[in-house]
């Protein structure tokens, strides 16, 4: 009985969930459950857990502490199944400094002392979850091959327990891993699976909404417009249902990628402007600014003017939020945009004053000069050969 609630009590510990309030609802039962009790197996999951949500809200520092904290108490009280989850959830923390590869060699350490562990103890799922973490690792070190591998390892672990929710997301990672190595096709099939697989858990939420978004984006580098825009109204949707401004934002980037790759720039405009005004909606002005000088960045080349405006406003809302490398973006843009003035006046006025200007006539920026040159020459020809004709007739 004792080894059964311990088993259930472990499972909570491991979820595909990547949210910061979901790990946190968790860690808070599993911690009262481990006070009334005065479980200490319990309060390390829970400790462990809190460390999760805290490292997915960006909070490192305390997240290494709530684990050191469970690591202690695993080992006064002799814990190996705790002492292996500080481990996994250890390699997670270190797994979140992906540009630090120092850090991810220490993450890839410990997520293979955690499967070491849990191979040895028999939790499966845990087990499972360890060499799914493992090919999360591979992949930010640029082992494409080797996360393919153990993604699809832990995935076959899924099935045969019959985790839905689990398959979803190994199939998910399978993806990224696919489109990490330009196999969009391939991509895009796994991506479809994992969309079935998060529809047979009945679920409905952002994960899966980012699978659409997943989908999307394989779809768009084999430029297949219609069905990115089939994928990204899924996105939208789901999104649009939790209040998820953000995810829906990012999932309309996308189109706007997908619409300039198919040459269409209108189109990429008209979405970016979308993007602005949801963002304004939702009073998020930080973000309005930035989606502000994305907007302004896509109109450049189309119309300076507006983007010069754009890039002006945005740096507006930049400077109020004191957010520097934003403000250095939008000068340049601005800088950019002048550039473009400069040279649009430069060359009006040398087509205006052409016939006054020693400039060599094949210099001369005219469009249409090549035309003009020819009928020039027609007309020279038809008056040359007029004169000859009168010469002999005289």
């Amino acid at each position: 009985m004792a080894e059964a609630k311990l088993a259930l009590n472990l499972e909570q510990v491991f979820s595909p969930d990547d949210r910061a309030d979901q790990a946190r609802r968790v860690s808070e039962a599993l911690l009262k459950q481990a006070s009334q009790d005065g479980d200490s197996a319990l309060r390390v999951f829970g400790l462990c857990k809190a460390a999760e949500a805290d490292i997915l809200d960006g909070e490192r520092s305390t997240a290494l502490e709530k684990v050191q904290t469970a690591k202690s108490l695993a080992e006064e009280n002799f814990l190996a199944e705790g002492s292996a989850v500080v481990k996994y959830v250890s390699a997670r923390i270190y797994s979140k400094d992906a540009g630090d590869e120092e850090s991810l060699d220490q993450a890839l350490d410990f997520a293979f002392q955690a499967h070491g562990s849990f191979q040895k103890m028999g939790p499966r799922k845990a087990e499972a979850a360890s060499m799914l973490l493992l090919g999360d690792i591979h992949g930010l070190l640029k082992q494409e091959d080797t996360a393919v591998r153990c993604h699809k390892e832990a995935l076959t672990a899924f099935k045969e327990l019959g985790d839905h929710r689990f398959c979803a997301s190994a199939r998910h990672k399978i993806c990224k891993d696919y489109m990490a190595k330009g196999q969009h096709l391939r991509a895009a099939q796994a991506c479809q699976r994992a969309i079935a697989s998060y529809q047979a858990a009945g679920e409905a939420d952002q994960a899966l909404g980012d699978c659409w978004i997943a989908l999307a984006e394989a779809q768009s580098q084999a430029t297949d417009l219609p069905r990115v825009l089939e994928s990204i109204a899924e996105a939208r949707r789901i999104f649009a249902g939790h209040q998820d401004v953000a995810s829906e934002a990012k999932a309309m980037g996308i189109l706007v990628k997908a619409y300039m790759q198919n040459n269409s720039p209108a189109e990429a405009v008209d979405v970016a402007k979308q993007v602005v005004t949801l963002f304004h909606e939702a009073g998020d002005h930080r973000a309005e600014g930035q989606a502000l000088l994305s907007l302004a960045k896509l109109l450049l080349p189309l119309d300076h003017t507006k983007a010069e405006r754009l890039a002006s406003t945005a740096m507006g809302f930049m400077q109020a939020f004191g957010m520097g490398e934003g403000i250095e973006e939008c000068k340049a843009v601005k800088a950019r945009c002048e550039h473009v003035r400069a040279a649009t006046e430069v060359e009006a006025a040398v087509w205006k004053h052409r016939d006054f200007m020693h400039v060599p006539r094949s210099l001369v920026i005219d469009p249409g000069c090549r035309g003009r040159l020819q009928n020039e020459f027609t007309e020279f020809a038809k008056v040359g050969l007029a004169l000859e004709h009168k010469a002999m007739v005289s």
